[in-house]
């Protein structure tokens, strides 16, 4: 082989491992600023109505920040862990009493942002993302990994867990 065409194919793999690296770490932040973005409408929404004193709010904020603490070790094999040990997991007091159908409207659709937030950095923002799509497309199980997935974060979110992982990796 031509020594320009090996220095060719070399600086353009080169290349790739550098854009893979630096869009490993901006995709990171672009998902936690996304969950700062819907934090800070959530509070807004709230304020606006005179409910930031509310439990669910507070409880809502709580889990979006532990979310934010855990957005640099979420990945597909974190993700396929928590599904394996799902049943493991220690409920957080605050878990136990988070109904969902007793949500006033803001946190119900911060919570849906949220859950939406993490399936597109898992399936658009990845590579492995975008295989795991396109093979269950084709096969058409598509939207029943993304409701387990989006079971397995809430039940995440909701654990002891969560906490601990997430002020580990924010260094508290």
């Amino acid at each position: 082989m031509n020594g320009y065409i090996q220095v060719a194919i070399g600086s353009l793999l080169l290349s790739g491992l550098i854009a893979y690296a630096w869009w490993s770490k901006t995709r990171v932040w672009v998902f936690r600023q996304s969950l700062f973005s819907i934090r800070n409408r959530l509070r807004d929404e709230m304020a606006k109505s005179g409910q930031l004193d509310l439990q669910d709010y507070k409880r809502c904020r709580s889990l979006i920040n532990a979310m934010i603490g855990f957005a640099p070790a979420l990945s597909w094999w974190t993700i396929w862990t928590i599904v394996l040990h799902e049943d493991d997991l220690t409920p957080t007091h605050r878990g136990k009493q988070f109904q969902a159908e007793n949500l006033p409207q803001p946190v119900k659709d911060a919570m849906r942002e949220v859950e939406q937030c993490v399936l597109q950095y898992l399936f658009r923002w990845t590579l492995l993302g975008w295989f795991i799509g396109g093979l269950l497309a084709i096969v058409g199980n598509l939207g029943s990994l993304k409701s387990r997935i989006g079971a397995a974060v809430k039940a995440f979110s909701r654990s002891e867990e969560a906490g601990k992982i997430g002020h580990h990796l924010a260094g508290a």
